[in-house]
């Protein structure tokens, strides 16, 4: 091509679109993995992503984990990605729980040892407690609970000492995030035994002497324990067995195009601060996607094709964001585009007249017309529930073509349509 000599290696982006489809799939399993039987029903017979306000690490670290390495290896990144993460997930988790902590959610179970905690009014425990009539309302602190989040920051900052142990013994590609995952669940595995079965937002329900989650963890455990064993003992020096391979502006804009679909699909699915944490991310990208586009390449035609081809997928992320609850006066607001496209063809007659009076000779012409049309439109769109009125406001663009022919001799007009039109609008419900 005209362009591959400014084609230049692109690792900060490799990076960034590596972390985007991570986090995509870590938030999404950790709402996957709270649905009932019920909510797969609708998933699979509607296809239709059922609303979920619980929320599950575990979750999210399996689907997470399968972003990671699959995103490294459809990449095809040089560096030992998977391993990057050994250190940072733990450490990531711990901080997490000690926001867990501090407000009282995923609590242990009533228990009379010396650092034992008590939680105020409108907290879970005091909730919960106070539902099963442990505690009533002259009570303005829990029955003293363990600090099962502690106990798992001390496992997994234990988990982190391991780590770093280690890092120089273990020989394969992979093998310290594997390591790393399988302390992890051997930690929350651990914790499972001191945790409240109200704190759970699945996998509470106790089975013999295992809950759901811990068996849900025992196989995944022994499994990862059994890969790390494997890779170690065959010495892999690729965690994807896959070479590395240049990463060129045309693939990046393809990428992040696709990305930007995904969110798109799955935007009414989040909530704000997890739009938040992706708008973060996706804003990084596009920064450094449209310095490449600019810096790279030099034929203006080429330029503003391929600034467009990233740019747009942008905007068609734009939205309202979830305000929280909403009430009689809520008001929603929302941006869209509408592109549309329409072709046809038909015949028409006229009359020509010649002449004045008595002596006008009138002619009768056919004419065959054909007409392609595309358009766009940009929309803000106001919607007030109560008084059942919809304000909308924007512009439409329009381009095509028109053809007339004339039936008689084939003579042959040919006319071009465009045009670029503000509009307003009120409809009523």
């Amino acid at each position: 091509m005209l362009y591959e000599g400014y084609i230049r290696k692109l690792p900060i982006l490799k990076w960034i679109f590596l972390l985007i489809l991570t986090r995509l799939l870590f938030i999404a399993g950790t709402k996957v993995l709270t649905f009932s039987a019920e909510d797969f029903s609708v998933l699979f017979s509607r296809f239709q992503l059922p609303e979920t306000a619980d929320k599950s690490l575990l979750g999210g670290l399996i689907f997470g984990g399968i972003g990671l390495l699959a995103g490294s290896y459809l990449l095809r990144f040089k560096q030992n990605i998977a391993d990057a993460f050994a250190v940072a997930l733990p450490v990531g988790i711990a901080i997490q729980r000690i926001g867990c902590f501090i407000t009282g959610c995923c609590y242990g179970e009533i228990s009379t040892l010396p650092w034992a905690v008590k939680y105020p009014v409108q907290t879970l425990p005091h909730f919960h407690q106070f539902n099963d009539k442990l505690i009533g309302t002259q009570d303005i602190l829990s029955l003293a609970v363990h600090p099962v989040q502690l106990y798992e920051v001390a496992g997994l900052l234990l988990g982190v000492f391991i780590i770093l142990k280690f890092r120089k013994r273990l020989k394969s590609a992979g093998s310290l995030f594997l390591l790393s995952m399988v302390l992890i669940f051997v930690v929350r595995f651990t914790t499972e035994f001191f945790r409240d079965e109200h704190a759970h937002t699945i996998g509470g329900e106790m089975i013999s002497i295992f809950n759901a989650t811990q068996l849900l963890l025992l196989p995944l455990t022994m499994f990862l324990f059994f890969l790390l064993w494997k890779r170690e003992k065959a010495r892999i020096e690729s965690f994807s067995h896959s070479r590395a391979k240049n990463f060129n502006l045309k693939q990046a804009i393809f990428l992040f195009s696709l990305l930007c679909v995904c969110f798109r699909m799955l935007q009414a699915w989040f909530v704000f601060s997890e739009i938040m944490a992706l708008m973060f991310t996706f804003s990084v990208a596009v920064t450094l996607l449209g310095y490449r586009v600019i810096r790279h390449f030099w034929f203006i035609p080429y330029r503003w094709l391929y600034a467009a081809g990233f740019v747009l997928p942008f905007i068609l992320m734009a939205q309202t964001f979830p305000s929280g609850q909403q009430d009689s006066v809520f008001v929603p607001k929302y941006k869209s585009i509408k592109i549309g496209y329409a072709s046809g063809n038909f015949e028409k007659s006229h009359n020509v007249g010649q002449g004045e009076g008595c002596d006008r000779v009138s002619n009768t012409e056919y004419f065959k017309q054909e007409y392609k049309l595309g358009a766009a439109a940009f929309e803000f769109t106001t919607e007030k529930p109560e008084e059942k009125l919809q304000y909308s406001y924007g512009v439409k663009a329009m381009f095509g073509n028109h053809t007339e022919t004339r039936l008689s001799d084939n003579h042959v007009s040919d006319n071009t349509i465009y045009g670029i039109t503000p509009y307003a609008g009120l409809e009523t419900n």
